[in-house]
């Protein structure tokens, strides 16, 4: 799991089975809903992974949910695909709002 590597990084040695994540939340939330669902996700590619491990099957088209998450691969292209499929009212799902997203930089908040 990178959130394990992530804070090694800060110095914290915490095990991956105490780390429960937004995208495990949505994750558990999405399968109670909809078992198997096909979702359209834009997300990282652990993220990805992550929706794999719940059963999901990660879809470009027809899904049953569109899930937005943290994506460092983001694209217009993606996101545009979001876009329709939220017009389209396909729910729609962000992980989290990211208020205050770290970067190798400094913290940005809106």
């Amino acid at each position: 799991m990178d959130y394990v590597s992530k804070l090694k990084d800060y110095g914290l040695d915490v095990p991956e089975e105490k780390i429960f994540s937004s995208g495990m939340a949505t994750a558990i939330y999405l399968k109670k809903e909809k078992p198997g669902a096909r979702v359209y996700l834009v997300g990282t590619p652990s993220l990805e992974e992550e929706f794999r491990t719940y059963g999901f099957h990660l879809v470009d088209k027809e899904p049953d949910f569109a899930v937005l998450g943290f994506d460092t691969t983001l694209t217009y292209q993606k996101i545009w695909k979001l876009c329709d499929f939220v017009v389209e009212g396909i729910p729609y799902i962000a992980t989290h709002p990211d208020f205050n997203c770290p970067t190798g930089r400094k913290h940005f908040q809106p």
